[in-house]
């Protein structure tokens, strides 16, 4: 493997741990949301960590696409 890919599946490897955390705290989220005095608050924060979660993995799958891609080629 080439230093370029290696570094490139190191920070796709540091990714994918970053999402399962993230992942893992939105369940939570999720989880205890009745349990919170602030409803309406607690939505809104909730609703933001989803869509930071979500454009975090969009990147990350363009990431992998563009790079598969130029290795194809």
């Amino acid at each position: 493997m080439s230093p370029e890919l290696a570094s490139f599946a190191r920070e796709m490897k540091r990714q994918h741990a970053e999402m399962r955390l993230r992942l893992e705290n939105l369940r939570d989220h999720i989880a205890h949301l009745g349990e919170n005095r602030e409803l309406e608050a607690a939505v809104a924060e909730l609703k933001q960590e989803g869509r930071d979660f979500t454009r975090m993995v969009r990147l990350h799958m363009a990431a992998e696409e563009n790079k598969f891609a130029a290795i194809e080629n």
